[in-house]
This record gives structure tokens, C-alpha cells and sequence, in this order.
């Protein structure tokens, strides 16, 4: 059961994203799903093609259905390269962008007016989901290397030097594309200065 978890975890994130974009109208969610789609790929086969100069022992691992990104995908017998594996590096893109959105929450100033226990309440959140997110990164990473045996120490840090900077390069691209902070846990939204709270002046007619 924890093995097939492994497996599909980079789809159920990009569905997951997916959905959700679609169904919230999150901008932060539609541009991270759209790197999932366009980008990735085009980086890892990018990668792959630069990495004619890595002695094989570093980049390949004997393929099997649990190493494919879509397990259900007829096992093509022989070597698959993984400098680094298409999961790492969807798995590292995201994750780059979630930490980038957690300390963005955490280090952004308060907007004037803004009610403090909500600032507050936004800078903890922030930080929770910083800490959880880098315990969970470095866990998942030394599961997927221990128990599946589909990944290398060298794709593996290829993979944390490349598309870590991406995903964080790509939440930067979002807040540029309307995105409030490219925040996809909608905290940042939430947070209105007290005169957007204020109900507005209202004035009365009365018939004589």
C-alpha cells in the first residue's frame, strides 16, 4: 500500500491541482498546475539530454512499473534515466512552490489596516505549513529512494538543485500573472484591511 502511495503521488497532485483550479478560479493553482503540464516535462527531458556526459551507473536504474510516472505504462525493458526520474522532479516542483508560499505568508508585511489577530493567525499557518512541508519533503524523498529503488543519490540532487528553483522561479511568475502572493492555501485572501471590512456609508431618504 505504501509503495503504490509512491507511485501515484505526483498524478494525484497534478489532478488534485487541476480540480481544483478549475472549481476555485485559484490563479496560484491554475499556474502551478500549467507548470506541472508544460514545464516539467520540457526540464526533465531537457536534463536527460544533457546528461549524455554522466557515466550510466549514476542515471540509470533498471525500470520497472513502480519507476514510471504512469505505472500503468508498458515497462520498456532495459535502463530508464533518472538524472533525474520525471517523479522526482514533479514531486520537487511543487514542492518548491508550496515552501516558497509558506514563507511568503510568513515574511509578507501587513497591509495597513489589516486586523492583527488575522496577520497573526497568517504568519502561524505559514509557518506550520513550512515546517510541515520541509519534514514531509525530506521524508517522502528518503521513501521514495529506500523503498522503491528507482531513484539516485546523483538524480536526486539534480533534481533538488534544478526544480526546487524552478517551482520557487515559477511562484514568483505568479503573482506577476494576478495571483494574490500566488498563495494557493487562499490565507492571503482572506486578509482585508479594516476598511474593506467597514460596511460603507449609507444614506437614507424618507418620503414626506
Amino acid at each position: 500500500m505504501v509503495l503504490y502511495s509512491f507511485m501515484y503521488l505526483p498524478l494525484m497532485l497534478i489532478a488534485f491541482l487541476g480540480f481544483m483550479s478549475l472549481a476555485l478560479g485559484n490563479v496560484g493553482m491554475i499556474v502551478l498546475f500549467l507548470g506541472h503540464v508544460f514545464v516539467i516535462p520540457v526540464a526533465t527531458t531537457l536534463l536527460h539530454m544533457a546528461s549524455i556526459i554522466i557515466p550510466p551507473q549514476y542515471k540509470y536504474v533498471q525500470a520497472r512499473d513502480v519507476c514510471n510516472l504512469i505505472p500503468s505504462f508498458p515497462v520498456i525493458p532495459g535502463n530508464i534515466n533518472v538524472f533525474p526520474s520525471y517523479w522526482m522532479a514533479h514531486f520537487l516542483f511543487f514542492m518548491g512552490y508550496f515552501l516558497q508560499n509558506a514563507n511568503t505568508l510568513i515574511t509578507k508585511s501587513a497591509e495597513s489596516g489589516a486586523p492583527k489577530d488575522r496577520v497573526d493567525l497568517r504568519k502561524g499557518q505559514g509557518t506550520t505549513a513550512l515546517v510541515v512541508g520541509i519534514i514531509a519533503t525530506l521524508a517522502i524523498v528518503f521513501a521514495r529512494y529506500k523503498l522503491t529503488g528507482c531513484e539516485s543519490i546523483l538524480g536526486i540532487m539534480i533534481a533538488a538543485i534544478t526544480m526546487v528553483p524552478l517551482g520557487i522561479g515559477w511562484y514568483m511568475m505568479a503573482t506577476l500573472a494576478g495571483a494574490r502572493d500566488g498563495d494557493i492555501f487562499g490565507i492571503a485572501g482572506r486578509i482585508m484591511p479594516l476598511s474593506a471590512l467597514t460596511p460603507p456609508p449609507m444614506t437614507c431618504l424618507y418620503k414626506a
